[in-house]
């Protein structure tokens, strides 16, 4: 479901969270990704990523990972309660672990976890885009091999 493109961007978002800035950037991508997918390789995929993490940033080992995984348990639990898959979830829930995440790691700033939940929602329009324009191409794809044109 999730393209190549978004790996791409998954890669950059990791280097720019380790070289430029505090913004918690991983963590805003393994939120949409989990909130798209709904699959379990997204807790191993944050567990690798946050130990890569903390070895590349000289943290203490294994913390980032606690947290990736915490907070991805976090909102499997809130699954069944609220509708994920909107805007609005994503943007309060980047704000809110963000701010948690701002708090454990780096130093606390209300801007860096407003502009963190603005980037969750770019992020989960951008893969709403991706997902819609997936599904219309296979739709288009099967009308023309029922019309026998593919």
């Amino acid at each position: 479901m999730v393209s190549k493109f978004f790996y791409i961007i998954f890669i950059v978002a990791f280097f720019c969270e380790l070289v430029l800035t505090s913004i918690p950037l991983i963590l805003i991508m393994l939120l949409n990704l989990f909130i798209f997918s709904k699959k379990e390789w997204v807790f191993i995929l944050a567990f690798i990523v946050g130990i890569l993490f903390d070895i590349l940033a000289l943290r203490p080992i294994g913390f980032s990972s606690i947290f990736y995984i915490s907070s991805l348990f976090l909102i499997s639990l809130y699954e069944r309660k609220f509708e994920t898959t909107t805007i609005y979830f994503v943007f309060i829930m980047s704000v809110i672990l963000s701010a948690i995440y701002l708090v454990l790691f780096s130093r606390f700033s209300i801007l860096e976890s407003i502009f963190s939940g603005v980037l969750g929602a770019l992020v989960f329009l951008f893969l709403n885009y991706l997902k819609h324009k997936t599904l219309s191409l296979s739709t288009k794809n099967k009308k023309m091999q029922y019309r026998g044109i593919v």
